[in-house]
Order: structure tokens, then sequence, then C-alpha cells
């Protein structure tokens, strides 16, 4: 599966920006038509430098996320909807980001993939060997001291997702735990989200993961922080969670209580 990201820039060369009305006409006459099966938008704005005035330039942006089967015929679709948009407004690019992922969007497909293995796949996909022993190295070179290490030296290098520390802060924000929640960390990597819920709330937090090496990694760092009595983690598949005691579950950008 390939998760693409497309960034439509809404300033227009010589008239106003593209409005609200054209937005829904274009997403309607040709999102919607080549990608039937569904997509989401979300609103951004993009920056960058004058490089002349040397001063901030912005533009309000629609991001459109939409995850495909990773073939010719996708990459042919989201060229198709870039090509439209620049016709019709003008626009000399859209900027666009690919990441190759794997996911489920029904409970027929997530059974599925239990039983033909698939949870087994993405083990070996993400598994790498040797990787507490890389990171560690990494942190002795950026100067840090590895017999006194916090949860903000690790930042560094644990948290995989979007945005890194502000997304887990705005996040914890929401789901807003207390100490005796135990909240489980669905998809937990290496441990960095869990290990900030634990260290800035106090509550008991479970990671669980499919990767063996992603539970290791995460149980060692934990413990060179000094949270094993509030954070642990083990491999798991979350079509079967092992908790009917927690009352929060965080996953990736999304929280339930």
């Amino acid at each position: 599966m390939q998760i693409f990201n497309l960034y439509f820039g809404r300033s227009v060369a010589g008239r106003a920006e593209v409005s609200d009305k054209e937005w829904r006409e274009f997403r309607d006459q040709v999102i919607t038509s080549a990608l039937p099966n569904g997509y989401t938008v979300l609103d951004g704005q993009g920056a960058w430098m004058n490089p002349r005035l040397r001063t901030t330039i912005s533009e309000d942006t629609k991001i459109l996320v939409v995850a495909l089967p990773d073939a010719p015929e996708s990459r042919a679709t989201i060229n198709r909807i870039r090509s439209l948009w620049q016709r019709r407004f003008h626009q000399y690019v859209v900027g666009m980001t690919v990441q190759t992922g794997c996911g489920s969007f029904s409970t027929a497909e997530a059974s599925s993939m239990t039983a033909s293995g698939t949870t087994n796949d993405v083990a070996v996909h993400y598994g790498t060997d040797g990787l507490l022993d890389r990171i560690l190295e990494a942190l002795t070179r950026a100067g840090k001291h590895i017999d006194k290490l916090s949860i903000n030296d690790l930042g560094l290098v644990d948290e995989f997702h979007s945005r890194r520390r502000l997304a887990t802060e705005e996040l914890a924000r929401m789901l807003a735990p207390v100490a005796t929640d135990h909240v489980i960390d669905i998809g937990s990597g290496i441990g960095g989200p869990a290990r900030y819920l634990a260290a800035t709330y106090g509550c008991r937090v479970s990671g669980v993961d499919l990767t063996p090496e992603f539970v290791g990694t995460a149980t060692g760092l934990t413990g060179l922080v000094n949270l094993t009595n509030r954070v642990d983690f083990r491999q798991g598949s979350a079509l079967a969670l092992p908790f009917p005691d927690a009352r929060s579950i965080w996953h990736g950008r999304r929280t339930w209580r």
C-alpha cells in the first residue's frame, strides 16, 4: 500500500484564491470520481521564505490523503488529479509526498489479515537487528550521557509519526489521562509517546506492537529513563488486545476512552 499526500495551493496569480465553492466543485467532479473508495482532506498552510526580502510567504492549502495499492494504476490516478488541478487553476505544481504503509479499512479485511499471516509480514518488514545499540550510539555522538537520559533526550529518536513530540503533546491533552488510568498504545513502536504519557501524567501505559525488535528496543529505552514501573511493552496485535482493564486507547493520530 502507498499513502499519497497531495498539497493543493489555493493562491492563483492575477485573481482571488480558489474559493470554497471552487474547491468543492473540484472535489466532487474530480477527486471523488477518481477515488470512489474514500480519501481524507485536511486544511493546511504552506510557508516559505521570499529570497529577496527574507520574509515569510504563506498560502492556504488543501491536503489530500489517500491510501492506494502499490501499483502503476494508483500513481496514474494521482497524477491525473494533480494535472487537472494545475490546468483548472493555472498552478505550476501540486506538491506530493508518498509513503509505504499497511492498513485495514473493514472488519472483514482485518480478519483476513490475521488469517493470511499478514501480521507476521508486517513484523518482518519493520524488524531490524541491533536497533537499540544504534540508537544509543547516535545519542552518544549527540553528546548525551546514556546513564542520565531523559524522555526529552530520547525525543530526538523515538517518535516516528508526523510532527513528532508536538503531535504527541496535542493528543495527550485531548486524552487527558489521570494517574489511575491504564492507557494502551497500539502500534507503540519504540515507545516515545508511551513514555511521554507516563512521565507527564503519571498514568500506567502498556505498548503493543507487532515487531519484536521495536518491543525490545522500547523496553530497553524505558529502563534507561527509569519508567519501567509505569510503562511496559509486549508484542501483539491490535486485533487481540489482552487488556480488559484498560480505560484509554492511544493509536497514532486518534485516542479513545
